[in-house]
């Protein structure tokens, strides 16, 4: 009986005086860790599934965890500017002077530099589904691969010096200067360069920000809505009017945007206070609405994840998504810092605006391996623009001819290649399913001397060198498949072969398959097979600089340094594996 008296009370005061939220005055503590780098930063840092990195004045790029530990250091020819992007996998794009654009992989390797086609870069680079990377001009947008050939360019008109945004089917949308009776217009765009539509919006666009259902927009007239494609179309998903909305008059100055899966938050700046306001654009509701005290600015940050609202001005503060404040933070005058960002570890951090240290202070016991700013997987893909079909049936005829081959190959080795990319690609993807179906077929379909898979080794080639050629993981299905079933030796010669060109391998699913290809599919003695599977296992741990596939490709170079393989193929392994090793991974 004592003891649910001592509970009952215990209760009252917990709802007559409910616990008040931490607060944390950081003018006073001490930083939980501190780094030094290698110079001022040129933009905020970046953050990664790692952690975060910052980029220099001095020429550096500094990657560290969410504690502040430096995990590398490595210099970039040019002086850096602050378009820079990180991309799915935590592969780095960044343009340096003379507008020069380069990928650096998640352990710091530079993997290619290239000089863009137009005079100035100015806004960050925008990522696409497939390891594709879109570039913005004032008039122009280019797209390039992942081996560091453009793929297309595209004039489309001066544009708004606004990022490039990606639609839920994956065309690229650009806001243009002109307007349309004082409306924002657009042009749309398929990730393959042809241009599909021009867009007149419901009014002029003061934020916008993409989320999974498409483009949130807000405008200046306090009204907001959804635009999405359905049918290869795009259309208003949701019109929110201005009295509904609750905006008011709006500019860029004074409405922040964040978003995670079909959330969209908007924060309106009013005075010195501000409204938060929560956007279902799944439901098409407005899910919750609340005022608070802290507003953001520029110099700090609004950001969301599925838990929390994050917002960064002269103070910064933590609010769940139905407006409980969890945490607020006194920070010090903007005059002592550059940037300030939020790390997923619950660390508030700090650029030192007159030295070259990062702060950062615990506001929040983050549970490990927290996951809550992470989004859902990308399920964006291009299938929708791979509309040529294989109008033929059956084995005994091949889609390419030779002087089909001829010239796609030139194409891609020359660059700029809009016209045949979304025709070939799932000409060239059906092929290699058909391929994989003959090896995984019964014996009389493998008997069949009529097959072009049984009679035309050069033909299973072709595909072969045009599926690395195109520089994209959009083939990477096609490989496993093929990587699995094949048992012809050269052919998995020639396909390991494609591998190497390509290192794409986002989860390790094609670096599997060649630990599968050298421990079943080869003999101890068979050094030209064997050595091919050391080749791309050391490309896929070059171009991917991830310390998971790192460990994987060591693993799968070790097992060949067991006795029963040939003294040949051992050196050779053991060469490659010392090749890893000098990685640094």
């Amino acid at each position: 009986m004592k003891f649910f008296s001592i509970l009952a009370i215990i209760v009252f005061l917990f709802i007559q005086f409910p616990c008040r939220s931490q607060q944390f005055d950081l003018t006073k503590e001490e930083p939980s860790w501190q780094t030094v780098i290698s110079g001022s930063p040129v933009a905020q840092p970046l953050k990664t599934t790692y952690g975060f990195v910052v980029i220099t004045d001095g020429h550096q790029i500094t990657a560290c965890s969410d504690e502040g530990v430096v995990l590398w250091q490595q210099s970039i020819k040019g002086f850096p500017t602050p378009y820079n992007t990180v991309a799915r996998g935590d592969f780095l794009y960044v343009v340096t002077s003379e507008n020069k654009l380069n990928l650096i992989n998640p352990s710091g390797k530079t993997l290619w530099s290239e000089y863009m086609p137009f005079d100035e870069i100015i806004v960050p680079p925008v990522a696409g589904a497939d390891g594709r990377m879109f570039v913005q001009g004032k008039t122009q947008i280019a797209c390039y691969g992942l081996n560091g050939k453009m793929k297309w360019i595209s004039d489309v008109g001066e544009m708004e010096c606004t990022q490039l945004f990606t639609l839920n089917d994956g065309s690229v949308l650009a806001l243009l200067q002109k307007t349309d009776g004082g409306n924002s217009v657009g042009i749309r765009l398929s990730p393959f360069g042809e241009k599909i539509e021009e867009m007149t919006f419901g009014g002029k666009i003061a934020k916008a920000v993409e989320c999974e259902q498409g483009l949130f927009m807000a405008f200046e007239d306090g009204s907001a809505g959804l635009c999405k494609v359905k049918d290869n179309i795009g259309k208003s998903g949701w019109f929110i009017s201005a009295t509904e909305a609750g905006f008011g008059r709006i500019s860029a100055n004074t409405i922040f945007l964040s978003s995670v899966d079909s959330l969209v938050c908007a924060s309106v700046v009013r005075g010195g206070n501000a409204e938060i306001i929560l956007f279902d654009t799944d439901k098409l509701e407005i899910q919750n609405r609340f005022d608070v005290s802290s507003t953001p600015t520029d110099t700090g940050f609004f950001e969301m994840d599925r838990e929390n609202i994050y917002i960064a001005g002269k103070s910064v503060s933590s609010y769940s998504l139905s407006g409980e404040i969890s945490w607020e933070a006194k920070i010090p005058s903007s005059n002592e810092w550059e940037y300030i960002f939020y790390m997923d570890s619950g660390h508030l951090t700090f650029t030192a605006r007159n030295n070259w240290v990062i702060k950062g202070f615990r506001v929040f016991q983050a549970p490990r391996n927290a996951s809550r700013a992470k989004p859902k997987e990308q399920t964006i893909n291009y299938d929708s623009f791979l509309t040529e079909k294989k109008d033929i049936s059956g084995y005994s005829v091949k889609a390419l001819d030779t002087a089909d081959y001829n010239k796609i190959m030139k194409k891609l080795q020359d660059g700029d290649y809009s016209d045949i990319e979304s025709k070939w690609i799932p000409i060239i993807k059906n092929e290699a399913k058909d391929m994989a179906e003959y090896y995984i077929s019964h014996d009389e379909l493998r008997h069949d001397n009529t097959s072009v898979f049984k009679s035309d080794i050069v033909y299973q080639k072709q595909l072969c060198n045009l599926m690395a050629a195109f520089g994209s993981s959009i083939f990477n299905k096609e490989l496993i498949l093929l990587l699995h079933n094949v048992t012809d030796k050269q052919m998995l010669n020639y396909l390991l072969q494609t591998v190497a060109v390509l290192g794409y391998d986002e989860d390790g699913s094609i670096l599997r398959e060649i630990e599968f290809v050298a421990t079943k599919r080869a003999l101890p003695d068979d050094f030209s097979l064997l050595t091919s599977c050391a080749d791309a296992t050391y490309s896929i741990c070059r171009v991917m600089g991830r310390p998971a596939l790192y460990s994987r490709g060591k693993k799968v170079l070790a097992y060949m340094l067991y006795p029963q393989y040939t003294k040949k193929i051992r050196e050779y392994s053991r060469k490659k594996l010392e090749d890893i090793i000098k990685l640094g991974i």
